[in-house]
């Protein structure tokens, strides 16, 4: 029963030509709108597989080669020959505690325009100002989710129409009062609205 809960769940996330069964879940379900992104349906459906794969593993352990033989592969599984790290908590830390605190007045921050280096992709960037807006404690215009809200155009620092994106997005929000920019690398501060 467990196995087919597992299944189902991952048959009501596939699209069928242009219909997707997850709709009826959020329809009857209460609270289900909260996984915005039916693929975060996972993340529910992990309890069905963790039930599942302790079921399996407890008739494996009745036959002890391939317990050791499972476990063997499990521990070769976690093996990872990419180095260095897609990313360094120590640097990431270093690089926040190398941003002074904001100007006075500056209660939220957007990345600003061209921000450097050049080869930084925007994702790179949304990363950063949601580290730092989490761990400083001061609100960003920047960051992502598996969701953009209608007339956010942010997503890259680097666009021609950021600088104008940010005013835009900060007018239509009422956020321009109190709104300064950030230099992530250059870890400078930049007070009020783009140029």
């Amino acid at each position: 029963m467990l196995g087919a809960a597992v299944v189902i769940l991952w048959l009501l996330q596939m699209d069928y030509f242009g219909t997707r069964p997850w709709r009826a879940v959020w329809a009857a379900v209460p609270g289900a709108k909260a996984i915005r992104y039916t693929f975060r349906s996972q993340l529910v459906a992990n309890l069905f597989v963790a039930l599942v794969v302790a079921r399996v593993l407890a008739a494996i352990v009745r036959a002890r080669v391939w317990a050791w033989l499972l476990c063997a592969v499990l521990i070769v599984e976690q093996i990872n020959l990419a180095w260095p790290a897609v990313m360094s908590r120590r640097a990431a830390l270093a690089w926040i505690d190398a941003v002074p605190p904001p100007p006075e007045g500056c209660r939220i921050f957007y990345v600003t325009p061209h921000a450097r280096p050049p080869g930084r992709t925007g994702p790179q960037h949304q990363d950063d100002a949601m580290l730092l807006a989490e761990i400083r404690g001061i609100p960003t215009v920047n960051g992502y989710s598996s969701w953009f809200p209608g007339g956010w155009a942010l997503d890259e620092p680097a666009s021609p129409n950021y600088a104008g994106a940010v005013r835009g997005w900060a007018d239509r929000n009422g956020i321009a009062d109190g709104l300064c920019g950030l230099e992530p690398r250059a870890a400078t501060w930049t007070p009020g609205l783009p140029n």
